[in-house]
């Protein structure tokens, strides 16, 4: 259905859920249901779409399609998403008022987990993307947990691990997922000192780089994603393989879908869409020499400092600067054109704070798309 969409349309979309078109809300209200609704309808049709999301796969599947999916090879258990009386259970995500209209993309794309394309009502891992990459799936878990033994001997980083990581949690109910193979989450949750713990986490974990240590390959090998919102108080890192990231994994389906398609990457346009660091990232940075846009879903905390009154001051300890002095203003409110030297191509970067005011998460996808739609139609 991919590569299909890819071909028809010459379009590919990356579309990050929570905070882009999904809020995060257990009851998202009416007006956000509708929007989800017109989103995927436009998105489903018009492009080859792949949900970019730290959500894991089977979070992004209807029932019909996971247990399609485990006929098929897929061995992740069932989310426990249903909340009864302080127990968590499995109920098909599609009776599951949250995850409406944000289920069965033609691709999933999940730090942790991979690259898993929908075929014949299931889905199956893309293989070739770990391999490209040179990432053991097998292993690359426990040669992180054996760096850490070395690195963090008084566990300062190990105490800071989300529950996910504890291999008990989802079998006594505590998180709805389970662990995941190529992924560590570390949540800080004290109310100071959060830049300074991700300083120190990035130093130890990086430490042995550039040493003779026997595990010194397995320190180059890690990536560390940060999704901290600092205005909120949230501060959260990732652990992933070098390259699987967001930004990766986009670049992979391009390729990819160019190589079997036999239309040339430059042919293709690709639209992300995020609200956080890694989305904008990936939809700068990523794409080659493909059309690019990038929409800012409205509602991110990253407007303040890309447009607002926190223009070009560091985000969660990232600085902007770079950015925010290419982005030059189009004739549309809240369209900015982003260059810079290297780039096979420029980017479209919207703010849907500024060009669809009033709007936020999904609302402002649908908005951005309905717009997009009907230019493309004059």
């Amino acid at each position: 259905m991919l590569l299909q969409k890819a071909q028809e349309t010459q379009t590919l979309a990356f579309v990050d859920v929570d905070g882009t078109i999904a809020g995060y809300s257990e009851a998202p209200t009416q007006a956000e249901i509708d929007a989800r609704a017109g989103t995927r309808e436009i998105l489903d049709e018009e492009t080859g779409l792949t949900l970019s999301t730290m959500r894991t796969p089977e979070l992004c599947m209807s029932e019909g399609v996971y247990e399609a999916s485990k006929r098929a090879g897929f061995n992740r258990q069932a989310p426990l998403c249903f909340v009864d009386k302080d127990q968590r259970l499995y109920k098909p995500l599609n009776t599951i008022l949250k995850y409406t209209h944000n289920l069965d993309p033609h691709c999933i794309s999940n730090p942790g987990t991979g690259i898993w394309v929908y075929k014949d009502g299931a889905y199956y891992h893309d293989k070739s993307f770990f391999v490209q990459k040179k990432i053991d799936d097998q292993k690359w878990r426990a040669n992180v947990e054996a760096l850490l033994e070395v690195v963090d001997s008084d566990c300062a980083i190990r105490r800071t691990f989300s529950k996910l990581e504890d291999p008990n949690s989802y079998a006594n109910g505590a998180t709805d997922v389970e662990t995941l193979a190529c992924r560590f989450e570390l949540r800080y949750t004290h109310p100071e000192g959060g830049e300074q713990w991700k300083t120190f986490v990035k130093e130890r974990v990086n430490s042995l780089r550039g040493t003779t240590h026997p595990l010194a390959s397995i320190a180059h090998s890690i990536e560390i994603v940060d999704e901290s919102v600092p205005v909120t108080g949230r501060y959260q890192l990732y652990l992933v393989p070098r390259r699987l990231t967001k930004e990766g994994a986009s670049n992979h389906i391009l390729r990819s879908v160019s190589e079997e398609s036999g239309i040339p990457t430059h042919k293709f346009t690709m639209i992300t869409f995020g609200d956080r660091m890694p989305d904008l990232k990936a939809g700068l940075m990523g794409g080659g020499d493909a059309v690019g846009f990038f929409l800012l879903a409205g509602g991110s905390p990253l407007t303040e400092y890309l447009v607002g009154d926190k223009r070009g001051q560091d985000f969660a300890g990232q600085s902007l600067k770079s950015i925010v002095r290419r982005l030059k203003p189009m004739d549309n409110k809240g369209f900015y054109l982003f260059n810079m030297y290297g780039m096979p191509r420029p980017r479209i970067v919207v703010i849907a704070d500024q060009a669809f005011s009033g709007t936020k998460d999904a609302e402002s996808v649908y908005e951005f798309l309905k717009l997009i739609k009907a230019w493309s139609k004059k």
